[in-house]
């Protein structure tokens, strides 16, 4: 049944977000050509041109900011909409733990996230000049310089951990809006402020315990190496984990047993 339910989710979202991706790539190889690589192309250019670049280029940004506003209303949207709104009364009806319902959104929510993060990425990369891209090379080495091989694995461990913990906290946060019986909406914002803030001090304890070990060990003036950076990711990530889970856990509760569609 979860895979009907992650198949369902998946068509009910990609019309959003198919055509959107569509459009930036589009848009970014456009604007390509019309740059022609060459910075000094635009200042030679007739006047129908420079308006046409600026076209494309002013397109392509907002198409870029657009996939980063779509992506986080229509998570918000979907989960409101099929588990609290009037789509709510079909879907617990379904012979589905309610557990399952919250996997099948976060699954979803997580791919589109990850999908947005490289379409925009890729978009970049076909702007940016041919001969500027061997620096991501550099970029690369400078990751093995300050976190070792580790880094490899434990940056786009943590990025995926972000993700997941920042869409289960706004899950959170609408859930415990809506067991107000006015200004659900707002008391959901207040509770995402509210759930952020202990996050973000969670995270300052963290740091500051980790200088304090850092200082404990080398004196006044901590010199970082990769494992203790590795270390700080590892624990940061571990942290994000069990916040997650915390807040999946709340939920999966305020689903199952404090609904209220009315």
């Amino acid at each position: 049944m979860l895979a009907k339910l992650l198949k369902y989710e998946f068509k009910a979202t990609a019309r959003w977000f198919i055509p959107i991706y569509a459009a930036l790539i589009l848009f970014a190889l456009i604007s390509r050509v019309l740059l022609h690589n060459d910075p000094f192309v635009l200042k030679e250019a007739s006047s129908f041109l420079q308006i046409a670049v600026f076209l494309s280029m002013f397109i392509y940004v907002f198409l870029f900011i657009g996939i980063m506003v779509v992506t986080l209303v229509v998570m918000i949207q979907r989960f409101y909409k099929s588990l609290l709104g009037d789509e709510g009364y079909l879907m617990f009806t379904l012979p589905v733990q309610t557990w399952k319902h919250l996997v099948n959104k976060l699954l979803i929510a997580i791919l589109w996230n990850l999908l947005s993060a490289a379409i925009g990425m890729v978009s970049i990369m076909l702007l940016v000049p041919a001969q500027e891209l061997k620096e991501l090379g550099s970029l690369l080495m400078y990751i093995k310089e300050y976190l070792g091989t580790m880094g490899y694995f434990s940056i786009p461990l943590l990025f995926l951990a972000s993700i997941v913990f920042s869409i289960v906290q706004m899950y959170t946060a609408i859930a415990l809006g809506h067991l107000f019986r006015k200004h659900k909406l707002l008391a959901s914002f207040g509770m995402y402020i509210g759930i952020n803030t202990v996050s973000q001090i969670v995270f300052i304890l963290i740091i500051l315990f980790f200088q304090y070990y850092l200082t404990s060990l080398s004196g006044p003036v901590p010199s970082l190496h990769p494992s203790h950076i590795n270390m700080l990711i590892l624990v940061t990530g571990i942290i994000l984990a069990v916040l997650t889970a915390v807040c999946f856990i709340v939920t999966n509760i305020i689903l199952k047993r404090r609904l209220n569609l009315e």
